[in-house]
């Protein structure tokens, strides 16, 4: 019994060995292009937030309705840009007031955290969180987009333009300001207007939304993986009880393998579309897919 029972787990720790293993390897060769690619439009989302948050404070008379809608998570949804009425906009501002509160109060911890472990968590007032939690939504997309394209471009224009951005960066950081840039003009032909700076940020965000999906679906076909062997494993797990506690395991086995073979008809079509729909999803899927 102990035998049978070191060899039945040694057999199911191959099993998660071999799912792990395939789970890590996919993900690598088949999203991280696009995890790096969107982490650095991101990134670079988040540097030009910073600068702009630097010019304009947070909640400044110029762009306070987008900070209200950046920095407020239960209203963000319901602040509509240029929208002055005082009767829907007051209740908004009183819950944008709430927010910053419990924004500062983190930030507190997050600062204390900082101290301990060098690292900046728990600061929701830290560019990136911000963007981060930007991006999750239509509409404060749509205001972090208008923030930072009416930060940056010059007064009186209505394109912005990569001297703009290295203007406001300093010379010293131009190659950070085209690279920023570059993540802006999505039809690269030298100028972003307005609408096209809200439908690049707007794009990043989708293609963040997409990425995560495309996992989640990724890994509920690994989980479905993981349960096949599971019932595999546990056939496995019978044979090896049967064959140590039973003297007469050539004749079992025998035995067991004629009824299996004549059924084996009835499993046929089953293996057969098992084996191709592992064969679709990890070998061609992998290699035909294209990074976004």
């Amino acid at each position: 019994m102990l035998g049978a029972a070191v060899l039945s787990s040694l057999v199911y720790f191959i099993k998660c060995l071999l799912v792990q293993i395939i789970s890590v390897r996919y993900h690598q060769v088949q999203f991280a292009l696009r995890i790096k690619n969107n982490k650095e439009k991101i990134r670079m989302l988040a540097e030009l937030y910073r600068i702009s948050r630097d010019i304009f404070p947070s909640y400044c008379p110029e762009f306070a309705e987008e900070d209200y809608v950046l920095h407020t998570s239960i209203a963000g949804g319901f602040i509509t840009p240029g929208h002055k009425r005082s009767g829907s906009t007051t209740p908004m501002r009183v819950l944008g007031q709430v927010a910053r509160v419990g924004d500062n109060l983190t930030s507190a911890l997050g600062n204390v955290a900082k101290e301990i472990t060098g690292r900046d968590v728990l600061n929701p007032n830290s560019a990136y969180s911000i963007v981060v939690d930007a991006l999750g939504r239509k509409s404060s997309s749509e205001a972090l987009a208008r923030r930072i394209w009416m930060s940056f471009v010059e007064e009186g224009k209505d394109s912005l333009y990569v001297d703009d951005l290295i203007e406001v960066m300093g010379f010293e950081n131009r190659v950070v300001a085209r690279e920023a840039y570059a993540v802006l003009d999505d039809d690269d032909n030298g100028d972003v207007s307005l609408e096209e700076m809200v439908t690049s940020v707007v794009g990043i965000s989708r293609e963040s939304k997409s990425l995560a999906k495309s996992m989640g679906d990724i890994d509920s076909a690994i989980s479905s993986l993981d349960s096949l062997l599971a019932v595999v494993v546990f056939v496995v797990v019978i044979f090896i009880f049967v064959a140590l506690l039973n003297s007469s395991f050539t004749t079992t086995l025998a035995t067991a393998g004629t009824a299996l073979l004549s059924l084996s008809f009835v499993f046929a079509m089953t293996a057969q579309e098992i084996l191709g729909s592992c064969i679709f999803i990890f070998v061609k899927v992998k290699t035909t897919s294209i990074p976004d």
